[in-house]
């Protein structure tokens, strides 16, 4: 069976031209960047037993993003949601540290992230906010998750917005030593996304 896909050889010379920059790696790739999620396929997975997402609210940094996406196919996130502000997943630096791994998680961009994330928690999705706050709920001391639950994450500077936030059931911070206030983003997301599905599993047994 013929593959979906053709090779092509090149000089790094003629790589580089292709790419407008100088390429070290060897290798390229270019394809289609699939559909976004659409309504009634949100919907259809809301309306399941089960689901995780991840929302990004005003992630700028395609490399942060890369990471992200990276950690969200590794704890089985359905899908991603973006704030309207969000880089763009497809851009290349953004799919090259995902590790390709893009291609395994559904994505949707919402031009409102509070009223989607009020929709969601009306099909019964349990909301988290990751903030800072000395008040806020520390991970460790969390015993269950549900299996409906969505983890929102902000801005690399701002953290969650003031509106996103109100819309979140709940603060989750993660507990550090004295003296370190926060997290890079990639790394706090993948230390929630594992406290998360380390606790929804544990309630399944």
């Amino acid at each position: 069976q013929d593959p979906t896909f053709n090779v092509l050889i090149g000089s790094e010379v003629a790589l580089s031209n292709v790419a407008g920059f100088p390429i070290s790696r060897g290798a390229m790739a270019c394809g289609v960047v699939p559909d976004e999620l659409d309504t009634n396929k949100f919907d259809q997975l809301l309306s399941g037993e089960a689901i995780r997402i991840l929302a990004m609210d005003g992630i700028c940094d395609s490399a942060n993003m890369g990471s992200m996406i990276r950690s969200a196919a590794a704890f089985g996130i359905n899908l991603i949601l973006l704030s309207k502000d969000c880089c763009d997943p497809w851009y290349r630096r953004s799919v090259r540290v995902s590790m390709g791994y893009i291609c395994a998680v559904s994505f949707m961009r919402t031009n409102d992230l509070s009223g989607t994330l009020t929709q969601i928690r009306q099909k019964g999705v349990y909301t988290y906010a990751a903030v800072i706050e000395e008040e806020a709920l520390v991970m460790s001391s969390v015993a269950n998750v549900p299996k409906k639950w969505c983890c929102v994450v902000g801005n690399e500077g701002r953290g969650v917005s003031p509106e996103v936030r109100g819309r979140c059931a709940i603060g989750l911070r993660i507990g550090m030593a004295k003296g370190v206030d926060s997290l890079s983003v990639p790394v706090a997301t993948g230390i929630l996304l594992h406290g998360l599905t380390e606790r929804e599993q544990k309630q399944e047994h």
